[in-house]
């Protein structure tokens, strides 16, 4: 059974990681660089954050749905799950994304970087809760 409560908590942890994650103390400066961006590109709407967040509840979701079925239940089966979604299905798909697209491997590291840790830490709180 999903809990839904624990969807929308993943969801909000995930923006909140991608926030920081992105935020100048971090990788921000690194990958604006990297995708060509000015300070003003990287400004996003209320829109922006709207889709994002959709998608974010999109992945945790779907991720719920995976451990709902397989069972998973504590924090090291939640890492693992979590890290196989990321592994079979975002890493590969953002790499095919990134190498058609000629960007540089650093700008996927840093994309693939945030998506493992938002993945892996969706599965602790979806498995866990």
């Amino acid at each position: 059974m999903i809990n839904w409560l624990a969807v929308l908590v993943s969801a909000i942890v995930a923006m909140a990681l991608g926030a920081l994650w992105h935020s100048r103390a971090m990788f921000g400066p690194m990958w604006a660089k990297l995708s060509k961006m000015t300070t003003k590109d990287m400004k996003a709407s209320p829109k922006i954050y709207s889709i994002a967040f959709i998608n974010s509840l999109i992945k945790a979701a779907i991720l719920a749905v995976f451990i709902s079925m397989t069972l998973t239940t504590g924090i090291l089966a939640g890492i693992f799950l979590g890290f196989l979604v990321w592994l079979g299905f975002v890493a590969t798909v953002s790499l095919s994304a990134v190498l058609w697209a000629k960007k540089p491997v650093e700008v996927y590291l840093i994309e693939v970087g945030y998506e493992l840790l938002a993945f892996v830490v969706m599965g602790i709180i979806l498995a866990v809760w």
